[in-house]
């Protein structure tokens, strides 16, 4: 079998087989930004472009709209669990990233200080990441920060996330950035 070599720079020393050749398979020269395409082409693209008509006219049985429509509810359910597995693995790996912000170390410090025991970062039900967990006392403390927590978006998840959390059982109190700076001692008195 006789080889060819590409005529272009940057291909050179790349081997063209005599097969490539007789098929077509040799690359175009240069580029080919604004180059016309032969009429059978264009007939090719047309057609793909069109779709499959093999079905065209044609109507699905009961019982295949029947076996559709149960695929389609258990799929639903299989993707429905696999992101809950999603946002548990999402939040649990948040809850092993997450540095504390200065507020919530101030929070610790002031906790310990009082020997109270608590757990920080604490994930709740699968759902809430909250930042101080107190389980003899059944309360979480949220410190937040006046930039993020004055978003709308945010004040709407805080709201929702207060709403749940009391409806478990849980004790909640919320800090903001400017009480916890101005005196966190009585802030904590109030436990």
């Amino acid at each position: 079998m006789t080889r060819g070599v590409y005529k272009r720079s940057k291909d050179l020393g790349k081997i063209i087989s005599e097969r490539n050749k007789r098929l077509g398979l040799i690359p175009p020269k240069g580029n080919r930004k604004g180059a016309h395409h032969s009429e059978e082409s264009k007939k090719k693209m047309s057609l793909a472009k069109k779709g499959n008509t093999f079905f065209k006219g044609k109507k699905h049985s009961l019982e295949t709209i029947r076996k559709i429509k149960n695929n389609k509810i258990k799929w639903a359910k299989v993707h429905k669990e696999h992101y809950k597995k999603l946002s548990i693995a999402g939040i649990t790996k948040q809850q092993n990233m997450k540095e504390p912000t200065g507020i919530e170390k101030k929070v610790y410090k002031e906790l310990k200080k009082r020997g109270i025991i608590f757990k920080k970062q604490y994930l709740i039900n699968n759902k809430f990441l909250v930042d101080v967990y107190i389980p003899n006392l059944n309360l979480i403390i949220e410190a937040d920060g006046d930039y993020w927590h004055s978003l709308e978006r945010v004040k709407k998840k805080d709201k929702a996330e207060n709403a749940y959390l009391k409806k478990c059982g849980f004790r909640l109190l919320r800090f903001s950035e400017k009480e916890i700076n101005h005196n966190i001692i009585s802030l904590i008195d109030q436990l």
